[in-house]
């Protein structure tokens, strides 16, 4: 399947570019207390959008990762061949203002970090700055972001020093955790397997008439916008009576929250209640596999819509299981072993495309029904630097389109971008606004975005 190659241009958008982006949109609604200043462009109501981030630490080798000229597939991302045409390669991405492992800080928060003594950036990453925003727009309680993590560092009390930091808050690093017996547990409280009872009539009465209220004040908001007001048309009639609500709440909808997920089941024995065992090589791909499952169900069914999954720390020497079954050494191997460490990079992709796959599912928040969750879906791969300890050219790429706002099945050449484009780009994809995504830049990488 054929990868074309458009070329970075740097600088804003043009006009028309920008009119294109905001065509269809709302309005923009208060900026929530979190991100103190700004306000968040609002788009026109539509499927829910959904980020994951899934960073590749240590990097790759360049002769096989990246697509030849013809488009072909290399040894590491062979796996993508599935899914490719939902998929876009940025290749000669840097990240700006860091290098070496330390740069984990700054590949997602944009924050310069010189060194590994440099203090932690008191700057949220963009997993919170797309989860407020995507808060503000449905008009919700702020959207709770899930951070988990296949051993994501040396051991439990390390788990928040400077090579482990990836994701944060304005005011500290966010918690990432390692068990996924606890995060299943937390994330479904209920006794798995048991049938969930339907809500009282009272409650269903009432979220029948908080959804009729919301489209009221959105059709009120889109007044004069003919696009936005034919698709509040179709919401209006796509809301179920209440006899419909009734059965929905008392059946699958509800149930498919409470998930019985194999991978998590089998280490239940083993880690419940531990939190030290999770940091134990012998059970890092098996986590790494169970929390895989469990992403993939908490961003399908609407526990969240953003997301991140850790595996290893920077410089960290995981034993990464590859296909003749053995286990190498994550970091040694990307110095001192480019065919090992190729298969590592390749075993670590074939578990991102099956996170993808298991995400090209029917997607149950889509009020039209005709999307499927990877539709509405970006989840980026992206490297704090190369096995050289280099930040210039990155690996990277991303599948799914934002809800039909990123471009896919392309290979963009971006040589003289760095991080901060492409994140600023999210952004747009994502609506949140300039002002809050100030720390990224004014310049976005359009070649990712849709027109």
């Amino acid at each position: 399947m054929p990868l074309t190659p458009p070329r970075y241009s740097p600088g804003p958008a043009s006009p028309m570019q920008r009119r294109a982006f905001l065509q269809g949109s709302v309005a923009s609604l208060a900026a929530l207390p979190f991100l103190q200043t700004g306000r968040t462009q609002a788009f026109a109501p539509g499927p829910p959008q959904r980020l994951v981030l899934f960073p590749s630490l240590n990097g790759t080798r360049d002769g096989v990762f990246w697509p030849d000229e013809g488009g072909n597939l290399q040894l590491i991302t062979e796996p993508l061949a599935p899914i490719l045409p939902r998929v876009t390669f940025i290749r000669g991405l840097s990240i700006a203002g860091s290098a070496n492992h330390y740069a984990i800080r700054s590949m997602f928060t944009g924050a310069p970090i010189a060194s590994y003594a440099d203090p932690e950036p008191a700057i949220a990453s963009i997993d919170q700055l797309v989860a407020h925003a995507l808060s503000e727009r449905h008009g919700t309680t702020p959207t709770p972001t899930v951070h988990l993590g296949a051993r994501p560092a040396l051991h439990a009390n390390a788990a928040f020093s400077g090579r482990q930091n990836i994701f944060r808050t304005t005011a500290e690093a966010v918690t990432v955790e390692a068990n996924p017996v606890t995060a299943h547990d937390a994330l479904w409280p209920s006794q798995v397997g048991t049938a969930p009872s339907p809500p009282a009539a009272d409650y269903q009465d009432l979220t029948q008439a908080v959804l009729r209220e919301e489209l009221t004040r959105l059709k009120n908001r889109a007044a004069g916008i003919a696009r936005a007001q034919a698709k509040l048309r179709l919401h209006d009639r796509g809301l179920p009576s209440a006899a419909q609500f009734s059965q929905a709440a008392s059946g699958s909808v509800f149930a498919t929250c409470k998930p019985h997920l194999s991978r998590v089941e089998a280490l239940r024995a083993a880690l419940q209640g531990s939190i030290h065992t999770p940091y134990t090589d012998e059970y890092f791909a098996p986590i790494l596999d169970a929390h895989i499952d469990i992403l993939s169900h908490a961003i399908t069914c609407g526990v969240t819509r953003v997301a991140t999954l850790q595996s290893g720390w920077a410089d960290g020497n995981v034993l990464m299981p590859i296909a003749d079954g053995s286990r190498l050494p994550w970091h040694l191997s990307s110095h001192d072993n480019a065919g090992g460490y190729a298969l590592i990079q390749r075993a670590y992709l074939e578990r991102f495309v099956r996170l993808i796959q298991q995400l090209e599912v029917p997607d149950p928040l889509d009020p039209t029904g005709r999307s499927m969750v990877i539709d509405n879906t970006c989840v980026l791969w992206m490297s704090e630097c190369e096995p050289n300890h280099s930040a210039n050219s990155v690996s990277c790429l991303y599948a799914g389109s934002a809800g039909g706002r990123l471009k896919t099945q392309t290979v963009i050449h971006a040589d003289g971008a760095t991080n901060m484009h492409l994140l600023a780009s999210l952004c747009q994809a994502y609506g949140v606004a300039q002002a809050d995504a100030a720390q990224f830049g004014g310049n976005a990488l359009q070649e990712v975005l849709q027109p």
